[in-house]
């Protein structure tokens, strides 16, 4: 099987053994980073802090999403009440501020991005704008690696869908959004038909979600700081 096919065969959930890297909410792990831009890294925390599903964790620099109050209902590849009690809080993601303006959400699947992205829209506001993703664009075999050393292939092999030809796609797809609402919805149905896609794919793939996502010049600072702690050993850092 050639390279190309066989990364196809990944992301569509094969993989040599038929054992593939599950997360706790069990769908297949797959990293993937969701940039926002936001009107202030303050605001945002005042309603971050409001939410008991968000936990700060200051020897990560970040804040732990978990899967618990306000975020129970959500559904992944299972609920909360198909995690054993011994394993809860599941982390589902983590959220770090690169700039004042800028917010990252990384998560170890592509099910909780997009239930990320929906989720915080609710309690962040309009204001709060997915604009770029970052996604491995294969699956996992369970015997790979431990989970941390794996997130760290979001900045291996990267390529950035050049901006010019994004922005006049976003363009067209954004041209009746009237309300966030719309656009949100818009931007999710983005992000699945880039999933569904049959054409071949790069290893790591960073492509706008909204209009004013594509400047590649935003890339090396937002990834640094998303990176910066991605080993750190936090009290739940073993919960995914």
């Amino acid at each position: 099987m050639g390279r190309a096919s066989q990364r196809k065969r990944e992301r569509r959930g094969g993989s040599a053994d038929g054992h593939l890297l599950m997360t706790l909410t069990n769908e297949p792990f797959q990293p993937v980073r969701l940039y926002y831009s936001i009107p202030g890294r303050d605001a945002v925390l005042t309603r971050l802090r409001a939410l008991e599903c968000l936990v700060e964790v200051p020897d990560e620099q970040c804040w732990q999403w978990l899967f618990q109050a306000e975020s129970a209902s959500l559904r992944f590849g299972g609920g909360y009440e198909d995690v054993p009690l011994e394993r809860r809080p599941v982390i589902l993601g983590r959220i770090r501020f690169p700039t004042n303006t800028r917010m990252v959400l990384q998560t170890n699947s592509v099910a909780r991005a997009i239930g990320g992205a929906r989720f915080f829209a609710s309690y962040l506001g309009s204001a709060c704008v997915a604009i770029r993703c970052r996604l491995v664009n294969r699956l996992f075999a369970a015997e790979e690696g431990q989970l941390h050393e794996l997130m760290k292939t979001l900045d291996q092999n990267v390529t950035v869908i050049d901006p010019r030809e994004a922005e006049a796609a976003l363009g067209r797809e954004f041209k009746d959004a009237r309300t966030p609402e719309d656009a949100e919805r818009v931007a999710a149905e983005r992000l699945q038909r880039r999933l569904d896609s049959k054409e071949d794919v790069p290893p790591v793939e960073d492509f706008p979600l909204a209009p004013g996502g594509g400047d590649a010049r935003l890339q090396s600072s937002d990834d640094h700081a998303a990176t910066a702690s991605a080993t750190g050993n936090g009290a739940l850092a073993g919960q995914y």
